[in-house]
């Protein structure tokens, strides 16, 4: 039997106002036009007004918001939020949600490391060493998705979950944020 290791390379920040650390997101990474993933009902909440002003403070004006994320993830989500990564003309992903969301947002990387093939059919093994900054920040706890590396997403037409996971498929992937 092989033994395998893994670590989580992440970088977090945690505790009241958090979401401040966006700024040094800002900064240490050079991102001047975020795309803020998360899903339609977040942004009718409490969190979404608070990191809203953060970001309206940090880029004024050259932010957008992608709220298209599903409960379960769905290919389609990845597909729509590479559109509007394009059409935005982002540098930056900022995920703000549960586990969903940020899988999305993972999700959405993986189009933009390959975006004419589909997720299920993304090389994984040969995935770039960055792609773009992610910083993912949780308002929920459980699913880890905002210190792990993989994403999972349901691909229809295999009436399934994928996981992409793994050291090489996913290195580079950014989380640093509570709010």
């Amino acid at each position: 039997m092989e033994i395998v290791s893994f670590r989580f390379p992440t970088a977090m920040r945690f505790g009241r106002g958090a979401r401040r650390a966006l700024a040094e997101f800002k900064s240490r990474f050079k991102v001047s036009r975020p795309l803020l993933v998360t899903d339609a009902s977040m942004t009718q909440t409490e969190a979404f007004a608070l990191v809203e002003e953060v970001m309206n403070q940090i880029w004024p004006k050259t932010w957008a918001v992608f709220d298209g994320v599903h409960p379960n993830p769905i290919e389609a989500d990845a597909e729509q939020g590479f559109a509007a990564w394009k059409q935005h003309g982002a540098d930056g992903i900022v995920a703000l949600g549960g586990g969903s969301a940020i899988d999305g947002a993972k999700s959405i990387l993986l189009k933009i490391a390959f975006p004419d093939r589909a997720l299920s059919e993304a090389p994984l093994a040969v995935m770039p060493e960055f792609v773009a900054p992610l910083c993912a920040i949780p308002t929920t706890a459980g699913t880890g998705s905002e210190v792990g590396q993989s994403t999972v997403v349901v691909i229809p037409k295999f009436a399934r979950k994928m996981c992409s996971a793994g050291r090489r498929s996913c290195r580079g992937w950014r989380s640093s944020t509570r709010s």
